[in-house]
Order: structure tokens, then C-alpha cells, then sequence
């Protein structure tokens, strides 16, 4: 472990010790403890005290995967047996029993090279005195303990939770489980429904054999919808990791036999082969005589040379289209051009006399001047105001169809649409009754804000979601703060209904 200084973050010290010798295993990790001026750092099988301020080893060695200190006394749980222990007692036989145990290390390994049967007789003659020591001393400074249940054991608890959460920590360890497999298929017969499915489930994490296949595949027809979809996903075969290669097919007449043998005898020419001569068209030749006279080219002018017209044209005669407007015949072609109508006159626009610069303007109108009249003002008329809208009312939802249109959107959607259905679902009160395995099944996989907005919905619905409680008592152990008070909230008001 390592240890810093909280106000400077400076590294104070980070000690490593030998796990055969000074450490006495191995130690280290995230699991350490602060008492009274020595880090505890927790391995698989002890606690290693530490100086805070130096690493140093060698206040104590203490049996135990976990430590409580209260005051002097210090609780230990191994995984079989709970101690109280008087931590200042403890500690010095600690040492004492390290000092044996480092002896018996040294001396086996002298014991490995010895010849001399009489060394080695007395080689191990020491190391059974000093095994017969350790157990000799091993209950100084324990003032009690008491074995634990097994996991095994714990499954045929009488409380329901209990059941519950040891199957949730045999699932957790999968494979390294199956030792206990045995215990696990006798839970698929307990008589609550979330026990059989979280059996069915555990078996699943630790490796269904033969006998546990036969076993799960007997709650097909259960009477819980949860067990019998857990079965069917338990016995679903698993899909190949790898596909199986395609083997390649045989081609035909790629055998040997139908190769033709090779002639070495053959020269191999390397020169490249002769191409024929490409045949190109014979060219004939053609006499040109020049002409008799010299070509006379036409002279370029500047202005263009209109044609003095031989005749003078004679005049278009009006014709009329189709829709009536008149039209003039183009000569030489059968186009029609239309006549368009004459456009009329514009005005010239009057000009201005100059006026004055200074003074009224000059007019020549002789009408008397009428002066507009006063516009009238109309005053805006305060708008009245309009009457307060009366707020929504939204009915409470009512029926089996209203139900069953909001249990599929508690899987399904985004988080939030779950959140909004599960709400909705609270609604309903005791008339979702129907509701509540679904609602116990998102308690437990869902999503961690559908999962804490459950507890509550499921104290809106009422007596009828007391088969719950076996799941929100598991949630009491769960990681999540907030669901934990949840629950607990939960379980205090259903148990007052």
C-alpha cells in the first residue's frame, strides 16, 4: 500500500514487503484499514500491520479477509468463523506465531537439500514442535468466535431475502461455483417464484451439466412467466464461437492422372518467336495538270454591295388568321406575320412654372384652395380581459387496456420513456396488480433510474405488491444509495398495509 499526505498530496512512503517472509503472504490491494497510527492491509487470507508513518512490519499479523476496529477490540471474519479479538494480546502472540512459522519455512527448505538421515529426522522433529506450538498459542487474544454457514448452507435459509442474496453471490462467481451446484438445483423446487428464477439464472452463470439441464428443463411449464422465459434462455443452445471452415470442393480434371507427363527431352528454345511481316497496301501515283488559265479570286470590299432589285415588289396583300388578327404574307414563305395594333399616344409630361424660392408657391388655379379637415382621433377601446382557462384535468386511467399499453414500454424506449411508464403504471393503484412481476423483474435488471422509480409505484399499487418484497428486501444491499432508501421506504409502508 501507499500513503499521502492529504494536505500536500506528497507520497509519504510506499512500502512493498516479501510475501514469504516479512508479509507472511501476500498483502495489498484496495482493502486497508486505519486504527490507532497502523495501516491493516488485507490479502486473501490476513491483515498486515503497517506503521502509518514508515511501512515498517511487525506489529502484528492478523487472521481474516475483513477487520472492524471498536476501541481495543478488533472483529475479524475469515469465511468460516467471526472473532472478537483483544487486538494488543493478539498482536504480540501474532508475532510469536510469525517467528514459528518463519522457522518452519526455513527449516523445510534446509530439510529439501539434507542427506544425513539423522539431520533430517531432527530437521522434522523441529518443525512439529513448532506446528504443535502455533496451535498451542492460536487462542490467545481471541475472546470469541463463532463458525459461520456456508453458502451451501444459507440456501435453505427460512427468510426468503436470504436465499435470494446468496444465490446472487453464487451467480457472481460463475464456474468457480460449481462445487455447489448440488445445492443450487435443489432451490429450483423452493416455493417462491423469484427463488426458482434466480436458481434457474445461477445455474446458468455456473455451467449446466447433464443432471442441471434436467433439472432446469422440468420448470418449463412453471406457473411463472420470469421462470419459464429464464428455462427457455437457460436450455437455448449457445452459438459456435467459430465457424466451422468450408471445405474446399474438389475441381475437376485437377487430378494428377489427367496431367499429361513432361517431355524433358524437348529443346526449351529462350529466343522470342518470330512475328510475320506485317503486308502494308501499295501506293499508285496520280498525275495532276495544271490548268490552262490562271483562277481569278473575287476582290474584297469594305462596303457591302447591296443588289439593285430588277423589279419592284409588288404590294403584300392583308390577310387574316385563324383567330382574327390581320396579317401580312411574307414573300417567298407561307409565314404569316401579325399585324400589331397601333400604340397609343403618350403624354408629354406638363412642366413645372419656377416657384419662388421665398414665400408661398405660384399657382394658376383659380379653384379656392379647400383645406383638409381635422382628422378624428379615435380612442382605442381597453380590450377586456379574457376569462382565466380553466386547468386540465387528466383522468385517472382506468382498465385492463390502458394496462396493458404501458407494461411494454417498462423495457422498452429510451431510459426516460421507462421512467414515464413505470409513473404512469403508479397511477392505476391497485388496479395494477398485474403489473407487479414485471415491475419486480426492472427492480432487478433494469436500469438504475427506472430501478429506483419502482419502490415507489409499487407502494401506489398496494397489498397486492407484497410478493415483492423478497426483491426489495435484495435491494437493500445494492451499491445504489438512493434505491436503498427506496426500498427500504417501500418495505415500511407496504408492511403497514
Amino acid at each position: 500500500p501507499a500513503a499521502f499526505d492529504r494536505k500536500t498530496g506528497k507520497l509519504i512512503h510506499k512500502r512493498t514487503h516479501a510475501w514469504r517472509t516479512v508479509a507472511g503472504g501476500v498483502v495489498g490491494g484496495t482493502n486497508a484499514l486505519l486504527a490507532d497510527g497502523q495501516i491493516y492491509s488485507g490479502g486473501e487470507h490476513h491483515l498486515l500491520a503497517m506503521e502509518e508513518q514508515t511501512g515498517d512490519a511487525g506489529f502484528g499479523w492478523f487472521a481474516g479477509q475483513q477487520m472492524a476496529v471498536i476501541g481495543n477490540d478488533a472483529y475479524v471474519a475469515t469465511g468460516n468463523i467471526i472473532a472478537r479479538l483483544d487486538r494488543l494480546k493478539y498482536a504480540i502472540n501474532s508475532r510469536e506465531r510469525h517467528q514459528l512459522e518463519m522457522q518452519i519455512y526455513d527449516q523445510t527448505r534446509l530439510l529439501r537439500s539434507e542427506k544425513d538421515s539423522a539431520r533430517v529426522l531432527e530437521i522434522r522433529q523441529s518443525i512439529e514442535a513448532a506446528n504443535a506450538q502455533i496451535l498451542k498459542i492460536a487462542d490467545i487474544g481471541v475472546t470469541w468466535q463463532k463458525e459461520t454457514a456456508t453458502l451451501a448452507a444459507l440456501l435453505k435459509h427460512p427468510k426468503t431475502s436470504v436465499r435470494l442474496t446468496v444465490l446472487s453471490i453464487i451467480e457472481a462467481l460463475g464456474t468457480d461455483a460449481q462445487p455447489i451446484t448440488a445445492s443450487v438445483q435443489q432451490t429450483l423446487s423452493d416455493t417462491d417464484r423469484f427463488v426458482r428464477w434466480s436458481a434457474v439464472r445461477t445455474l446458468t452463470a455456473i455451467g449446466l451439466d447433464a443432471n442441471a439441464s434436467k433439472a432446469v428443463a422440468k420448470l418449463k411449464n412453471d406457473e411463472d412467466s420470469l421462470v419459464r422465459e429464464a428455462v427457455l434462455v437457460a436450455l437455448q443452445p449457445a452459438a459456435p464461437a467459430v465457424l466451422a471452415k468450408e471445405e474446399p470442393k474438389p475441381v475437376p480434371n485437377a487430378s494428377l492422372a489427367n496431367v499429361p507427363p513432361l517431355n524433358v527431352n524437348v529443346p526449351i528454345s529462350t529466343a522470342p518467336p518470330e512475328r510475320p511481316a506485317a503486308t502494308l497496301p501499295k501506293l499508285t501515283e496520280t498525275k495532276v495538270t495544271p490548268p490552262s488559265k490562271p483562277v481569278e479570286l473575287p476582290t474584297m470590299t469594305s462596303k457591302r454591295e447591296v443588289p439593285a432589285a430588277t423589279s419592284k415588289p409588288s404590294p403584300a396583300q392583308p390577310a387574316v388568321l385563324p383567330n382574327g388578327i390581320p396579317a401580312l404574307p411574307v414573300e417567298g414563305s407561307p409565314v404569316l406575320l401579325p399585324v400589331l395594333p397601333a400604340l397609343p399616344a403618350v403624354k408629354e409630361p406638363a412642366v413645372s412654372e419656377p416657384q419662388p424660392l421665398f414665400g408661398p408657391p405660384i399657382s394658376k388655379n383659380t379653384e379656392p384652395v379647400v383645406k383638409p379637415k381635422t382628422p378624428t382621433v379615435i380612442q382605442p377601446v381597453a380590450a377586456a380581459t379574457p376569462p382565466p382557462v380553466p386547468k386540465r384535468v387528466e383522468p385517472k386511467p382506468t382498465g385492463a387496456s390502458s394496462l396493458n399499453l404501458w407494461l411494454p414500454r417498462v423495457k422498452q424506449g429510451t431510459v426516460e420513456q421507462q421512467v414515464q411508464a413505470v409513473r404512469e403504471i403508479g397511477k392505476f393503484g391497485a388496479g395494477a396488480a398485474d403489473a407487479v412481476p414485471t415491475l419486480a423483474e426492472v427492480l432487478i435488471n433494469g436500469n438504475i433510474a427506472v430501478r429506483r422509480e419502482v419502490p415507489d409505484t409499487l407502494v401506489k399499487i398496494g397489498t397486492s405488491a407484497k410478493m415483492a418484497t423478497a426483491v426489495l428486501e435484495r435491494c437493500l444491499q445494492d451499491a445504489d444509495t438512493e434505491l436503498k432508501v427506496n426500498a427500504a421506504r417501500a418495505l415500511l409502508e407496504l408492511s403497514d398495509k
